[in-house]
């Protein structure tokens, strides 16, 4: 669990340091940062819990981090509770 909490910790300081750069967040460090596996945030961006990825040519290819941000401020309450999604 320390190294999960490293990693993600990490990720962050690396992410902060992006915000300017315009580069995304692939789906490999969303679920590094929340500490999650590709399942399960299959799972929320098909529900409606997390934000829709940016698409080329019909590939994901990730979010935007202030996308991140925002579900991080206001969505991950809700959905880590298990209420449904407005």
């Amino acid at each position: 669990m320390k190294i999960k909490t490293w990693k993600s910790k990490y990720l962050e300081q690396e992410n902060v340091n992006k915000i300017g750069s315009g580069e995304l967040l692939s789906p490999k460090n969303i679920c590094a940062l929340l500490v999650i596996n590709s399942s399960t945030l299959n799972r929320w961006v098909k529900n409606g819990e997390f934000a829709t990825p940016i698409s080329k040519n019909g590939r994901s290819i990730g979010w935007k981090y202030s996308d991140y941000i925002a579900w991080l401020a206001i969505d991950s309450k809700r959905i880590l509770k298990g209420n449904k999604p407005h």
